[in-house]
């Protein structure tokens, strides 16, 4: 029981409210981005930069051959 009132005193405190707050939204941004960047490698059959993300090696529409 006093587990709980030490997070209620804790939570209570608009600082760090705020910073826990803060703290979720960046990890949400973060989550979306990586989601974004992923969905892009799906559409383009697992190619990012160049790259297969599976193998690492050369695909999509760069090729090794100059």
């Amino acid at each position: 029981m006093r587990e709980f009132a030490a997070v209620a005193l804790f939570m209570s405190s608009p600082g760090v409210a705020a910073m826990v707050q803060n703290l979720v939204a960046g990890f949400v941004v973060v989550a979306l981005i990586i989601m974004g960047v992923l969905a892009y490698a799906q559409k383009h059959e697992g190619c990012l930069h160049g790259r297969s993300l599976q193998t690492f090696k050369p695909c999509g529409s760069v090729s090794v051959d100059m």
